[in-house]
C-alpha cells in the first residue's frame, strides 16, 4: 500500500474514491425500490391529473351556458314589467326622446336597453322614418 502524507496525515491512495463509493451506495439502494409500485404510482398521478384537467374543462365550457340562462331569466323578469308598445318612428325621432315620452317614473337606459334586447340588433343612432320599433313602457 502506498500512503501519501498530506496536510500532516497518511492518506491511503485510495482515499479520494470514497465519495464515489457513498454515490454508489445511494443508487444501489434505489435499485432496490420496487419499479412496480413506482409505476402504479405514477400512473395514479397522471389519472388524477387528467380528472382534475377534465373537471376544470368542463367547468369552463358550462359557465357561458348557464350564464346566458341566468341573463335569459333576468330579462324575462324585468319584460315583465312593461308592456311592448310598436311605434312608427317619425322624421327626426330618436330612440332617448320616444323612449322618455313612454316613461313616466324609471331610468331611462335601462329601458332602452330592455328594448334593445326586444328588438334584436338595432342602432339607436341611425333610426330609419316609417320604421316600426318595439318600446316599452309601464304597465299600468
Amino acid at each position: 500500500m502506498e500512503n501519501q502524507f498530506k496536510n500532516g496525515l497518511f492518506l491511503n491512495k485510495f482515499e479520494h474514491l470514497q465519495p464515489l463509493t457513498k454515490l454508489k451506495g445511494i443508487f444501489s439502494t434505489l435499485g432496490r425500490v420496487k419499479w412496480r409500485n413506482l409505476t402504479i404510482a405514477l400512473l395514479i398521478l397522471c389519472g388524477f391529473l387528467y380528472g382534475v384537467i377534465s373537471m376544470a374543462s368542463d367547468i369552463s365550457t358550462a359557465y357561458p351556458t348557464w350564464q346566458e340562462e341566468r341573463n335569459q331569466a333576468y330579462l324575462e323578469k324585468e319584460l315583465a314589467k312593461y308592456q311592448q308598445v310598436e311605434v312608427l318612428v317619425q322624421p327626426g325621432d330618436t330612440a332617448w326622446r320616444i323612449q322618455e315620452d313612454l316613461t313616466a317614473n324609471g331610468d331611462i337606459r335601462h329601458m332602452l336597453y330592455l328594448a334593445k334586447e326586444v328588438n334584436g340588433s338595432i342602432n339607436w343612432g341611425s333610426l330609419v322614418p316609417g320604421e316600426k320599433i318595439i318600446f316599452l313602457q309601464e304597465k299600468q
